[in-house]
């Protein structure tokens, strides 16, 4: 033959490393370089005062060039001292939402005991509520003429009104702080000796 002419091909193979992006705010902040079906690292999350944060990917198995982004919710300062009654449903709806938010593993501990700490308060501020509810229940199951045998009742209401702290009576509306202070009146005159 005419001395063929033999051709080695040698493959080239190249590592595929892709870009992962961190954007804060819709800024990029930093970036990495992760090889095709590595972990990115997660850098950590700014702390943005009032919040807390998590990164909206868990960077595992990157197979393309990838942003990764911040997710910031709000944690709400919730005062027991400060609270109303007609609070407490959306007292109720946000408590459940952090409650959820606690089991999600994207949060940093710092974080956790910053969703721990607003559950308590709402907590504290659900129960000023229920024991406002509680001694107006009390009051409002008052008879409108009142008899002698109506004392162990005024008396519930009584002590359940005495046993709020100054902000929680501050709560109980006149109307029914006015019912109880007559019932007790009528009582006290009903009882008198004659």
């Amino acid at each position: 033959g005419n001395g063929g002419c033999v051709v080695t091909l040698y493959a080239q193979w190249k590592l595929v490393e892709y870009t992962v992006t961190y954007t804060v705010d819709g800024n990029p902040i930093s970036s990495e370089t992760v090889e095709h079906g590595k972990d990115a690292l997660l850098t950590d999350l700014p702390a943005k005062d009032g919040y807390v944060g998590k990164w909206d990917s868990d960077g595992k198995n990157i197979t393309e060039n990838t942003t990764i982004t911040a997710v910031y919710t709000e944690i709400p300062v919730v005062k027991p001292d400060e609270v109303k009654p007609e609070d407490k449903s959306d007292l109720e709806a946000t408590k459940k939402q952090l409650e959820d938010m606690l089991k999600d593993d994207a949060y940093a501990d710092d974080d956790k005991k910053v969703i721990q700490d607003a559950i308590d308060d709402i907590g504290d501020a659900l129960k000023v509520i229920g024991n406002v509810e509680a001694a107006l229940e009390l009051i409002g199951k008052l008879p409108d003429t009142i008899k002698k045998d109506d004392e162990a009742a005024i008396k519930a209401a009584d002590n359940a009104y005495n046993a709020l702290s100054d902000y929680e009576k501050s709560l109980v509306d006149a109307d029914a702080k006015k019912a109880l202070d007559d019932a007790k009146a009528v009582l006290a005159e009903l009882n008198k000796p004659t």
